[in-house]
């Protein structure tokens, strides 16, 4: 009876047989590299949202305490002044864990560059500290910020990078009548003054390493402005909503690396992701805003007084 034939054993792959091997191999490769990256900005994502939740439930902590939410940036007794200012993010510090970091500063007691005069080396070294609250972990910013206005002036420092701007709306910090936003320069925003409702008002929003204009908006430094003279160094913490998310040619405004849009953390502590698309109209910030009913979506989450709630896009 006829032996059946069968492979020999040691025979190795024919060069097609290998193609088609390899082949496969790739096509499973691409299909898989997406999904995990997709998986991974997933976790990142909701990483981020989990920061500004625990910053929105600090900023009630520190209403509860102070009977108000923190001002955007503290001023001087006069201003402006060339000089660095504290800012949100660092008031807020006790309810975020971090009362070693607050005390050290003397915030409260001290103005930041009396805080660098009583102490150059140790306040550097605070100021210099990468709090991973204040960091969005899909964002490449370095460790410190070293973009155009972000020196305290008055010091000569660099400051730790921060991914969070508070919601100052969109005036210049010494207009009148003044911001109508959550954080602003010089105010103390109470809950019963938001009157459009806080879940329909935005206290906090993201700003990307390279977000913005050309690509590079420098994202935040979380001790505060880097200085009061002008208003660009003081949304080196604070945001002006004159364009939606990831909008060109407004460094200030907000973004982020999310694809298609941004979080944000509202009034009542809750966190949402509001997309690149949303409606945006700026109308200008002369007088009294009679314009108000013209703005757009983005713009009406930003106001917290102007009698116009909307709902958050879903």
């Amino acid at each position: 009876m006829p032996k059946s034939k069968s492979r020999d054993p040691g025979a190795a792959f024919t060069l097609v047989e290998l193609l088609v091997v390899i082949a496969i191999i790739g096509v499973l490769v691409a299909l898989l590299l997406p999904a995990v990256q997709a998986a991974r900005e997933a976790a990142r994502r909701l990483q981020c949202t989990n920061h500004l939740k625990q910053m929105g439930l600090a900023l009630h902590s520190y209403h509860s305490a102070h009977r108000s939410f923190p001002a955007g940036v503290v001023p001087y007794d006069s201003a402006p002044y060339a000089r660095a200012s504290w800012g949100w993010a660092v008031l807020i510090l006790p309810f975020l864990e971090q009362d070693a970091l607050h005390a050290g500063l003397g915030v409260g007691r001290k103005k930041l560059y009396e805080a660098y005069n009583d102490d150059p080396d140790g306040f550097t070294a605070a100021v210099q500290s990468s709090l991973s609250v204040y960091r969005c972990p899909s964002d490449p910013a370095p460790d410190l910020n070293d973009a155009g206005n972000r020196t305290l002036a008055g010091t000569g420092q660099l400051a730790a990078t921060s991914n969070y701007v508070g919601n100052h709306c969109w005036r210049h910090p010494h207009e009148q009548p003044s911001p109508r936003g959550v954080l602003v320069y010089g105010g103390a925003v109470r809950i019963e003054s938001i009157t459009d409702g806080t879940s329909n008002t935005f206290a906090i929003g993201e700003r990307a390493w390279l977000g913005g204009e050309g690509g590079g908006s420098g994202a935040a430094i979380w001790v505060g402005a880097a200085n009061q003279n002008g208003s660009f160094p003081i949304y080196s913490t604070l945001a002006r909503s004159m364009q939606g998310p990831n909008a060109v040619g407004f460094s200030y405004n907000y973004s982020s690396e999310h694809p298609g849009g941004a979080n944000f953390g509202f009034a009542d502590g809750s966190v949402h992701f509001l997309p690149d698309t949303i409606n945006s109209n700026f109308t200008g910030w002369g007088g009294d805003n009679p314009r108000d009913a013209n703005c757009g979506v983005f713009q009406r989450l930003s106001l917290r007084n102007d009698r116009l709630p909307v709902s958050i896009p879903q």
